[in-house]
């Protein structure tokens, strides 16, 4: 009979249904209790509410809480992404999340941003003898002691589509601190992060981290290693960009990678200064022509930054497939991770279409909004596309004068045309229509910044 009750209760066990919980704070002060029809108000409430397997979804919102796992094995996800999903641990002393003794990569963390964490350890997330799976989250506006985004202790987690972005290390490292822990960490974004040592990633006591197709950018830390810092430790390190990363000595090799011992392999990654240690297939020292390196207030690592790769990268068609890890099908903004763009040669190792370097796929071609604009005499004026490569007659009046320039401060150049007996007029790249400015024709055209606010005016003389 003892045997047959056994059996019946594993058999019950093994069928259980794994629950879906919801979470939603437009119902708070709730409590609530965790259907979708009464989601909970809290979500430490509905993790302490699930057990292993379970899916806690949370609407969009930002919730003024620190969770912890508490070991369990569930997935914890936001329904409408980290752009609408926050969960801020603002005046709540301690790590934002929690992940100690956990069990491995079935405890999952995705689509969310999280902030406002300060603690002795790290302010964002704190993992100690786990290996979470951690996707499509933005640690920014953490403080803490060890590391300002995340710390591992002993932890292997997998991050990946990851922001990094303005979190301070007090004493080490800004963006990511790995002690005795080797993760996986593919498509992050590092940017802005500040610290004494690391301010991009700092490795120690064994770590080996394996990290591809990541940015550092723009990171900074008064000690050395602005990019990455490493002592005992040998990161793997691939298809990255680290660029624009500073310490006391400047923006050079060591201030992009800083390792004191161990023996960290860099191929097909683009670092400022050069790499001269292990590895050095593929790697190059090119301006990776960022979008924009600076952002609109032309200051670096302030968050409004682009470091998307523009027209005539060097890290495009520049990375090695065989790197990338199985089941990345996809870069940090969801575009497709190997895209083969137009007229770029392929420098990079494995068959077309190759990856580029960094978090962010070109794409077919980046338009760089500079085409050429052509008056033939007794053929109108047409604007010559470098995507697909043709011509296109845009007015059938001949043109007396032309010049470019992004007088709307789109991010793209116009075209202003002056047509004898016409008027000077500007071609709408948005619309693709002409607009009249002025009636009488011009005598001379000048585009230019001219009053240094960051977008072009037109100076027109007319007759």
């Amino acid at each position: 009979m003892k045997k047959l009750i056994c059996a019946v209760t594993v058999l019950a066990v093994s069928t259980a249904q794994a629950d879906t919980i919801s979470v939603d704070d437009d119902n708070c002060p709730g409590p609530g209790n965790g259907t979708k029809a009464d989601p909970y108000c809290s979500i430490q409430t509905a993790i302490v509410a699930a057990v292993d397997a379970d899916e806690i979804v949370v609407a969009p919102g930002t919730y003024f809480e620190r969770i912890d796992f508490l070991g369990k094995a569930i997935t914890l996800r936001s329904s409408g992404g980290p752009a609408v999903t926050t969960i801020d641990g603002a005046g709540l002393a301690g790590s934002v999340v929690t992940c100690v003794a956990g069990k491995g990569s079935s405890t999952v963390l995705l689509g969310f941003t999280i902030t406002g964490g300060n603690m002795d350890a790290s302010g964002g997330m704190l993992n100690i003898f786990s290996s979470p799976t951690v996707t499509n989250c933005v640690f920014s506006g953490n403080t803490g002691d060890l590391a300002g985004g995340m710390l591992n202790f002993s932890s292997d987690p997998t991050v990946t589509n990851c922001t990094f972005r303005g979190n301070t290390g007090s004493n080490l490292a800004g963006g990511m601190y790995n002690a005795m822990s080797s993760p996986t960490v593919t498509n992050c974004m590092f940017s802005g992060n500040v610290g004494l040592f690391g301010g991009g990633m700092y490795n120690v006591l064994g770590s080996d981290p394996t990290v591809t197709n990541c940015t550092f950018g723009g990171n900074a830390v008064a000690n050395q290693g602005g990019g990455m810092y490493g002592t005992d430790s040998s990161p793997t390190v691939t298809n990255c960009i680290l660029w624009g990363n500073s310490d006391l000595g400047g923006m050079d090799e060591s201030a992009q990678i800083h390792v004191t011992s161990g023996m960290p392999v860099v191929n097909y990654s683009c670092v400022q200064g050069g790499w001269s240690g292990l590895g050095g297939e593929g790697n190059i020292d090119a301006d990776p022509q960022f979008v924009d390196e600076l952002g609109l207030d032309g200051v670096p690592a302030t968050g409004d930054e682009d470091l998307r790769l523009d027209v005539g990268s060097p890290c495009i068609d520049a990375g090695d497939n065989t790197a990338v890890p199985m089941g990345i099908n996809t870069d940090l903004d969801g575009n497709p991770r190997f895209v083969d763009a137009i007229n770029y040669p392929d420098t990079g190792n494995g068959d077309p279409p190759i990856v580029d370097m960094g978090a962010y796929e070109a794409g077919p071609f980046t338009p760089s909004g500079k085409n050429l604009a052509v008056s033939f005499a007794g053929l109108g004026t047409w604007l010559y596309a470098d995507q697909p490569g043709t011509f296109t007659n845009i007015h059938s009046a001949d043109a007396a004068l032309l010049a470019a320039g992004d007088f709307d401060n789109d991010g793209s150049d116009e075209l202003a045309v002056s047509f004898t007996g016409f008027g000077t007029w500007i071609y709408d790249d948005d619309t693709g229509v002409f607009t009249n400015i002025h009636s009488a024709d011009a005598a001379l055209f000048a585009a230019g910044d001219f009053d240094n606010d960051g977008s072009d005016e037109l100076a027109v003389s007319f007759t």
